[in-house]
């Protein structure tokens, strides 16, 4: 009687195996979560950050506190907008110099940021997009398609939960031509379940563009893309309620307004 008492608390206190099955075995049931980035399986994480991919969207639990994709966890859905209203502030800032110092460049030298105006030498290109364009303005797509959800704070259209919409989405039909508004590097171009096939291109001064729920990837990582050339074409992959394309802006690794940049 004593050894099967001891026994009993020694398997409690150590939740672990007694007679080949585990004590906590019939207490575990199975739990189904949305499909997240974390949710893949680790091989395909690690391919993908080899790539240099990173968690796009956050995710936050009903109180409004970042589970991860965020600056650090626990971040309220607040602070994640003011720190992306911050360096908005900080990005446009730079543009705006960029662009006053083009305008009316020093007699000794013609700066860099120096934009060109030719159309774009590929086929497709999107003409609205100068030639050699450094920074990403303008739209990544051709016709001013229709915006259905801006940028900043939303419910999220599948999970019902409030969180911060860190791009905008174009209404667009799948096959859609997408176009780089930069020229730069191909960063990224990875597949996972919340933003479906997506691209992630650098570009000068710290920027960043990003794109989502791709049909089609026409890059590969460690391209050289031209401002105004085609990318990949539209879709509806991933965590989506139908075809869209999401347009993101970063600044700096901190997501930023894109509709200071689109030109709208």
């Amino acid at each position: 009687m004593k050894y099967d008492m001891m026994r009993v608390f020694i398997c409690a206190a150590l939740v672990g195996f007694c007679g080949g099955q585990s004590v906590a075995a019939g207490l575990l049931k199975p739990m189904k979560f949305a499909p997240t980035y974390a949710d893949l399986p680790f091989s395909v994480r690690m391919e993908n950050e080899r790539a240099g991919f990173e968690d796009w969207e956050p995710e936050y639990d009903a109180n409004g506190r970042c589970l991860r994709g965020c600056a650090y966890q626990g971040m309220s859905i607040e602070d994640d907008l003011k720190a992306m209203e911050r360096q908005t502030q900080i990005a446009v800032a730079q543009l705006n110099q960029a662009t006053s110092q083009t305008a009316h460049p020093a007699p000794s030298a013609v700066p860099s940021t120096q934009p060109v105006t030719a159309t774009p030498q590929c086929t497709p290109s999107n003409p609205a997009i100068a030639a050699g364009q450094i920074y990403p303005s303008g739209e990544p797509l051709t016709g001013r398609p229709t915006i259905t959800s801006q940028y900043g704070d939303r419910i999220h259209p599948v999970t019902k939960i409030r969180t911060p919409h860190r791009g905008i989405d174009f209404s667009v039909p799948v096959g859609t031509d997408v176009f780089s508004p930069a020229t730069g590097t191909v960063a990224s171009v990875w597949s996972d379940n919340t933003c479906g096939r997506g691209i992630r291109i650098t570009h000068a001064g710290g920027f960043e563009s990003v794109y989502c729920h791709l049909n089609s990837q026409l890059v590969k990582a460690g391209d050289t893309v031209n401002a105004g050339c085609r990318i990949g074409q539209s879709g509806n992959t991933g965590r989506t309620t139908g075809a869209h394309l999401h347009y993101g802006i970063k600044h700096n690794g901190t997501y930023v307004d894109p509709n200071n940049f689109i030109g709208r």
